[in-house]
């Protein structure tokens, strides 16, 4: 019973997994900002061979979006926390370069009046793509340059605390979803039911003192209760912290023990309440 229990609890994982994977970039990826989190929106020259074309341009605190202008279809896209630097362009005429054995031969082949290169990282989501923009005046130039300067470096020290957050948070899922946890969890919960089966055959009278105050079983069965419910409390704890935010509610067996040990947690305070009714409950979930 138990082992199908688990079977079927690890099978609803890795479905929710599975259907994250379809497409799980972010929507800043896949859509043009909209208009109430951008911080600028403006029209720029995007160096697309040795033709400056006019793009609109917007960035937010995440991305720089291209799109055509006057449009709203998402032609490209830069993470910030991709960014390596942003450096203007050294300003010169347009040259002839046929014959020009200079690495930087684009870059002298075109006019590079108020221009910028911003490079991305290799393994990053531009996989180290440079791109060249132009603004119309040296003043928007230095200003574009501050703004996107201070949103770049804010962008990479947030992606730096999501990656040390996203690192941990993979090792507690790996741990969670190991056979070896599993299976403790599992004989917790049967251990526990068993426990309850056992205080229902015990006789009332066994359980409490004619003064009214509980007997020594009585103690160490609520000892126990309160034991069970601390460790499914940190089980479930473990679970959330795992899979946060939306797996978890996408997994309604991660839903369904929540509400058990939220009542478990209830039923430790004022609250009447059968506590076997919740130890039978917890066992459906291995069915």
């Amino acid at each position: 019973m138990a082992v199908a229990g688990l079977s079927r609890r690890k099978r609803t994982m890795a479905v929710d997994s599975h259907s994250e994977e379809l497409d799980d970039r972010p929507a800043y990826l896949k859509f043009f900002p909209n208009s109430s989190i951008v911080v600028k929106d403006t029209h720029l020259g995007v160096l697309l061979g040795r033709n400056w074309i006019s793009r609109r341009i917007a960035y937010t605190n995440e991305v720089i979006a291209f799109a055509k202008v006057g449009e709203q279809t998402l032609l490209d896209v830069i993470p910030l926390a991709d960014v390596t630097s942003i450096e203007p362009m050294q300003n010169s005429e347009p040259k002839d370069t046929e014959n020009s054995p200079s690495e930087n031969a684009f870059e002298i082949a075109v006019d590079n009046f108020n221009a910028m290169q911003i490079r991305t990282k290799k393994d990053g989501y531009n996989a180290g793509r440079k791109y060249h923009l132009q603004a119309s005046s040296a003043e928007e130039l230095a200003d574009i340059l501050s703004e996107l300067r201070l949103l770049t470096t804010t962008a990479v020290r947030r992606a730096e605390t999501n990656s040390k957050w996203s690192k941990l948070q993979e090792r507690f899922r790996l741990v969670y979803n190991s056979s070896w946890f599993q299976g403790i969890a599992a004989f917790l919960i049967i251990a526990n039911f068993v426990v309850s089966v056992a205080e229902a055959q015990i006789d009332p009278l066994r359980l409490q003192l004619p003064d009214g105050s509980p007997t020594f079983i009585k103690r160490n069965l609520d000892l126990l209760n309160v034991a069970f419910t601390v460790i499914f409390t940190f089980e479930l704890l473990a679970n959330l912290f795992s899979n946060w935010l939306q797996p978890f509610l996408s997994n309604s067996w991660s839903v369904f023990d929540a509400i058990i040990v939220s009542m478990s947690l209830i039923v430790l305070g004022p609250l009447d309440f059968p506590v076997s009714i919740l130890r039978a409950l917890r066992v459906v979930g291995l069915l």
